[in-house]
């Protein structure tokens, strides 16, 4: 049982092909096209954070959601490359006012890791 786990495990985590990269995903299994348009971002920044230091944790009706504050949220601070307006837009249209799966190398855990994401701020120069 423990070779049929590894094997599992292996295939789980072979999406990313190299460290440094970060694959945009509509689902938590990604298109081979999606693993093909993975990119290797000029910076990432993760970090472990809580709600609870925001003055946040309330839902739009003022309901304090304690689990919210309670979770290990992560954050990417990702910076592009200089690259050409059309690929920059391409990722930007990807992640901008929707939600997403994003597959990266988390050195907090040591692991690749798919975790579902929405970005609060962009932009592009």
């Amino acid at each position: 049982m423990a070779v049929t786990d590894w094997r599992f495990i292996v295939l789980m985590s072979s999406y990313l092909t190299n460290k440094a990269h970060v694959l945009i995903s509509a689902s938590a299994t990604p298109t081979q096209a999606e693993i093909d348009a993975q990119f290797a971002p000029q910076t990432m920044r993760p970090s472990v954070g809580s709600l609870a230091s925001e003055d946040s944790g309330r839902s739009d009706d003022g309901v304090m959601r304690i689990y919210w504050v309670l979770a290990r949220n992560r954050k990417l601070d990702i910076g592009l490359r200089p690259d050409t307006p059309e690929n920059i837009s391409e990722i930007l249209n990807k992640v901008v006012g929707r939600t997403y799966w994003l597959t990266f190398w988390d050195t907090v855990t040591n692991t690749e890791m798919t975790r579902h994401m929405y970005t609060s701020n962009s932009s592009a120069d």
